[in-house]
C-alpha cells in the first residue's frame, strides 16, 4: 500500500507535514522521497519518528552522484541545496524506478516477481516517452532549443534533451 502525505496541488518546496502525518510515517516500512533536500521538513520528521526497521529512500541522492547535482539561479550552490527536479529527465526517472524496485524487493522478497513485472511495464512506457521527447525536440532547430520557464525545474531535463534554460521567471511560490 502506498500512502502519499503531500496533498495534490500543494507546493512540495514549501510543504510542512502536519501532526497526522506522524502516524503515516511511523507505520511505514519504506519512506520514499525525491531527496536532494526537496522534502527537508518531512525528512527531519521521518528520521525522528520512523520505526527502527524502516528505511528512508531518497531517490535523487541515489540516482545521481553529488558531482552531478545541478545548481542554478533558484538553487544556488552557496545555499547548499541542489535543484531537486530530477524527475523531468526521463532517463533519471527510469533510475528511480529501478531503485524503488530493488528497495521493494529487498523489503518484500516474496513479491519480487510482481515488482519486477510492474517495473518492466513502467520502464517500457518511460522508454517510449523518452524517445518521444527526443523526437519532438528534433523538430526544433538547434539554435531555437532554448527555454524560458516559470520555475527553475528543467536543470536535468535541458541537458538530456539538448535544450538550454535561458531564464526562469517565478514571481512567488
Amino acid at each position: 500500500r502506498v500512502t502519499g502525505i503531500v496533498p495534490g496541488g500543494v507546493d512540495s518546496h514549501t510543504f510542512e507535514p502536519i501532526p497526522s502525518d506522524i502516524k503515516t510515517l511511523q507505520a511505514a516500512d519504506l519512506i520514499v522521497m525525491n531527496g536532494l533536500d526537496l522534502e527537508l521538513p518531512t525528512l527531519i520528521l521521518a528520521e525522528k519518528v520512523k520505526k527502527a526497521t524502516a528505511s528512508i529512500l531518497q531517490l535523487g541522492n541515489r540516482a545521481l552522484k553529488e558531482e552531478d547535482w545541478r545548481y542554478d539561479f533558484s538553487f544556488p550552490r552557496e545555499h547548499g541545496h541542489p535543484n531537486p527536479h530530477v524527475w523531468l529527465n526521463i532517463e533519471l526517472v527510469m533510475r528511480y524506478v529501478e531503485i524503488i524496485r530493488e528497495a521493494l524487493t529487498a523489503l518484500d522478497p516474496a513479491n519480487r516477481a510482481a515488482y519486477q513485472a510492474n517495473a518492466a511495464t513502467y520502464l517500457g512506457k518511460l522508454q517510449k516517452l523518452d524517445q518521444a521527447i527526443f523526437a519532438c525536440i528534433e523538430t526544433i532547430p538547434e539554435k531555437n532549443r532554448k527555454l524560458v520557464t516559470y520555475h527553475d525545474s528543467f536543470a536535468y531535463f535541458a541537458p538530456r534533451y539538448s535544450m538550454t534554460v535561458i531564464a526562469a521567471i517565478q514571481p512567488s511560490d
